[in-house]
């Protein structure tokens, strides 16, 4: 029983991951740092938005 509730834990995770990461190329394309003039610290954005960048690299072939 804790075998299968396991398995079903990891496949719900791996959804949420697929799902972050579907999101998170969304985001990608639709706003580039050039677009936060509007926002109260826009240059505390862009750094934050580089860093990520480098950490979580976007790859555009569904794997990441």
């Amino acid at each position: 029983m804790a075998i299968a509730s396991k398995d079903k834990s990891n496949e719900v995770l791996r959804d949420i991951l697929k799902e972050i990461r579907i999101l998170r190329k969304e985001l990608f394309e639709s706003a580039s740092p050039e677009d936060l003039d509007d926002f109260s610290n826009p240059e505390r954005i862009k750094k934050s938005y580089l860093k990520a960048l480098k950490k979580y690299p976007v790859s555009f072939d569904g794997n990441n």
